[in-house]
């Protein structure tokens, strides 16, 4: 065996008992920046969605007081997420004194 080979050789045997913790120090330097990045988008999504469904069931409550709410209509109140449109809804709710006003008026 050349000097050179063996140079290869223990370069290459070296390399591969040292992969290991290369790829999980830059897969920890990677990690961090990349949670940072993708969790704040995450949790506003995350936290607007529970507001829209919170609301979505305080127009459902107020508006069962009024009478049965036709299960399509309850469907789509609890998907609806725009917030105006959610807006719209909860008082109309608190206005109606009917359920066919409310579901008129929707």
């Amino acid at each position: 065996m050349t000097m050179e080979e063996y140079i290869r050789e223990e370069a290459e045997r070296r390399a591969k008992l040292m992969a290991p913790s290369i790829a999980e120090s830059m897969a920890e330097t990677l990690a961090k920046p990349m949670a940072e990045t993708l969790a704040k988008p995450m949790a506003e999504s995350m936290a607007e969605s529970l507001a829209a469904s919170k609301v979505a069931q305080s127009i459902l409550s107020l508006a069962a007081e009024l009478g049965t709410i036709p299960a399509e209509e309850q469907q789509r109140i609890a998907g609806e997420q725009d917030d105006e449109t959610l807006e719209k809804w909860l008082k109309l709710a608190a206005r109606s004194t009917t359920v066919e006003e409310f579901l008129s008026g929707m």
